[in-house]
């Protein structure tokens, strides 16, 4: 599978079960660099050959030519440039289709020409001119679809459609456009290009079509849109976030000097640079003593740095991370606050903003917030012998407020204030553990679990309604859960971890567990 990116400098590895290995090469849709291209192609694709990129998707075919070069001419051009260029998008038009003879013009097989010949695999029409609210017009449109990728298979390229947001949007008896267009597809001469943004636009869920339709999409485009108005931007600005990681250095734990080290600040410094430079959230994981005074002195931490499974700062490492404004998150569940104090306390005191967090599943842990809240009260109650640390206010601000101020995102989400995304989960209180119904926040905090929550809301979408879940097939994402996590299991040998130890029982400590 190929993963394209426009407006952004990261794609997507893997999704609905995908492998990495299918997603090694990533191009760049030079679409996100058009006003560029169109002033000076040379110098922009320069520029995107500076950038790392080996593989770039073209937005411009006009007159049998790509940005004004001759198709064999532009291939050398990216060739000298180290760079190919395995697909692009051409508008599979009604210009392009003899409906009376049923058969693709001669304009349809020069721009099949003229893509093998720029050594395209993949030619895509990034629209659908048809009437996409006419049954009967969609099926002429896709039965041309089908001749054209048989005329484009004959020319040694496949053929394939761009999605945009309307084709899950509108429907025709009940059915989504979208539906529609693959079912009359034939996948012998016909793919698809997942556009993911367009489809988050559309308020649906990618990995439902990949699931619904698994043999149909060959290349996903990963892009992003502004948060204010319909325009793309930097990948991780506007509605799809990431983060970039770099590892912890801990110098106490792990002594390199000289050249070693020397690449090691480099590369941190270069990693964050990059998160900066197109706005991204910074992370790490495994900050303990010493190693945020070492991370100060790169210049990594500040405000839109958050670090994960922190423990044991030196009094001044916490005035550091004050002075930064760097996020912490706090994982009460996880082996790392086991071994080593978390300072929540001396933290929040500090002003420094810690959102609670859990650490994956496993077992003993999970991914049910109301668990990790009540465990983070007992946990530092505990260590100061005084019940009135950690109030239980403070945990349900961890989880909401600040857990949105650590993200970036305070102006967004965390609250229910007007001009802030729907972003709401609904308790059901007529439990016998929630009852009687009196002291409610303190309820949620002690009392509540995620079997609880009966529905949830995001962004105003309802994705689960009465514990029925809206979004995806719920047992088949079990059944597919269970399945991959029994075949990954078989696969790399470790069932023996997944049985009973010996000293379950009748034990005050578990054995150690022989190498």
């Amino acid at each position: 599978m190929q993963v394209g990116t426009a407006a952004g400098v990261v794609g997507v590895a893997a999704l609905a079960g995908f492998r990495p290995a299918d997603a090694v090469n990533i191009p760049l849709q030079l679409y996100s660099v058009r006003d560029d291209m169109a002033k000076d192609p040379l110098t922009t694709l320069q520029a995107v050959a500076k950038m790392g990129y080996t593989q770039v998707e073209h937005a411009n075919y006009k007159d049998r030519k790509f940005y004004g070069y001759a198709p064999a001419e532009f291939k050398k051009l990216l060739a000298d440039l180290g760079m190919t260029m395995p697909t692009g998008h051409v508008v599979f038009g009604k210009d392009h289709w003899n409906s009376t003879v049923k058969a693709v013009t001669d304009s349809w097989k020069h721009a099949v020409a003229d893509a093998a010949t720029a050594g395209q695999t993949y030619l895509i029409s990034p629209w659908f001119p048809w009437d996409k609210k006419d049954l009967d017009d969609v099926k002429r449109g896709v039965e041309a679809w089908n001749y054209a990728g048989r005329a484009s298979a004959d020319g040694g390229v496949r053929f394939g459609f761009h999605n945009h947001h309307q084709e899950f949007v509108e429907k025709i008896k009940g059915q989504y456009v979208y539906d529609l267009m693959l079912k009359e597809s034939d996948l012998r001469y016909v793919c698809q290009q997942l556009d993911i943004c367009n489809m988050a636009v559309a308020k649906v869920d990618p990995m439902t079509w990949l699931k619904r339709y698994p043999k149909y999409f060959e290349q996903l485009h990963v892009k992003d849109l502004d948060k204010t108005q319909d325009v793309s931007t930097t990948l991780g600005d506007g509605r799809l976030n990431i983060a970039v990681t770099f590892p912890t250095h801990i110098p106490a734990e792990n002594r390199v000097s000289g050249a070693a080290l020397d690449e090691l600040k480099s590369q941190a410094r270069t990693t964050r640079e990059l998160s900066r430079k197109y706005k991204l959230l910074f992370t790490q994981d495994g900050h303990t003593t010493g190693s945020v005074t070492f991370a100060d002195a790169l210049g990594l931490l500040g405000p839109d740095a958050i670090l994960s499974h922190a423990t044991e700062f030196t009094d001044e490492e916490i005035a550091t991370l004050a002075r930064t404004r760097t996020r912490i998150v706090h994982n009460p569940s996880a082996n790392a606050a086991t071994r080593r104090r978390f300072q929540l306390v001396e933290l929040l005191d500090a002003g420094v903003t810690v959102m609670l967090g859990s650490d994956g599943v496993a077992p003993d842990r999970s991914y049910d917030m109301f668990r990790h809240m009540f465990q983070a009260m007992r946990y530092h109650r505990f260590y100061w012998r005084d019940t009135n640390v950690l109030p239980a206010g403070k945990v349900l601000e961890m989880v909401t407020v600040d857990a949105a101020k650590a993200l970036g995102m305070e102006k967004d989400i965390g609250s229910l204030e007007v001009g802030k995304k729907a972003d709401i989960i609904l308790i059901d209180w007529w439990r016998p553990h929630m009852v009687p119904m009196n002291m409610p926040l303190y309820r949620v905090a002690y009392f509540a679990n995620g079997n609880d929550v009966s529905t949830v809301l995001v962004n105003g979408r309802v994705l689960m309604r009465d514990r029925r879940v809206l979004s995806v097939n719920e047992d088949e994402v079990l059944t597919m859960a269970e399945r991959e996590a029994n075949a990954a299991i078989a696969r790399s040998g470790l069932k023996g971890l997944v049985e009973t130890p010996e000293g379950f029982w009748g034990r005050s400590r578990l054995p150690k567990q022989k190498p």
